[in-house]
């Protein structure tokens, strides 16, 4: 089944409950990546590292991925 969510931004919760993420903002998808690529920071968009870089703000690292 497919899980959505408009308004997700704790990307360690995100990464464990999905297989896929797209990242949006401002109403645009901005990067489509697998939740074990966003573990492992390959990502490219600006928007995305920038999440990433709140998320260890807040929280410390994203756990390894279970998927």
């Amino acid at each position: 089944p497919t899980r959505r969510s408009s308004d997700l931004h704790d990307l360690a919760v995100v990464t464990h409950l999905c297989e896929r993420i797209a990242v949006m903002t401002r109403g645009a998808i901005v990067e489509n990546t697998t939740a074990e690529a966003l573990a492992s920071e390959q990502v490219r968009h600006p928007y995305t590292l920038e999440l990433l870089e709140s998320n260890r703000q807040v929280g410390g690292d994203l756990p390894e991925s279970s998927i």
